[in-house]
């Protein structure tokens, strides 16, 4: 699909009401599906990379999430 035509529309969404048109490239989809395929995976690696924890309130150390970087 990306590589027969990747800007032609792929999705074409019609409002009838306000005459209203959207078209959805291959390449914008494509996106689309990596952004979300890597969207979680992404955030458990930001959190663990800045050193995600809580803060006890008798100390000023931080304690780490239990699971936060598996």
């Amino acid at each position: 699909m990306l590589r027969a035509d990747p800007v032609g529309p792929r999705i074409t969404y019609y409002d009838d009401a306000t005459g209203e048109r959207i078209e959805l490239s291959a390449v914008t989809l494509a996106n689309w599906a990596a952004k979300t395929g890597n969207r979680p995976a992404g955030r458990r690696h930001r959190l663990c990379d800045r050193g995600a924890g809580t803060r006890r309130p008798d100390s000023s150390r931080t304690q780490p999430r239990s699971g936060a970087c598996r």
